[in-house]
Parts: C-alpha cells; structure tokens; sequence
C-alpha cells in the first residue's frame, strides 16, 4: 500500500512539473516572439 501511495504521489509530481515545464516553455516562447516583433 505505501508503494502504491509513493507511485501516485510521483506521478502527481510529474503532472504538476510538466504543467509549470509547459507554462514556463509557453512564456519563454512569447518572450521571444515578442521580442522578434519588436526588433522587427
């Protein structure tokens, strides 16, 4: 059972890190086009 509980535990982990991975890639993405657009 606490295996069980430490695997979920990991994959809620995960889900939360590759959320805030894609926020952070999405920002860093708009930044540069942003950027792009204003270097023209």
């Amino acid at each position: 059972m606490f295996k069980k509980d430490n695997k979920v535990n990991k994959k809620g982990i995960w889900a939360i890190g590759g959320l805030l991975f894609g926020a952070g890639a999405d920002a860093i993405l708009g930044i540069i086009a942003y950027n792009q657009q204003w270097l023209g």
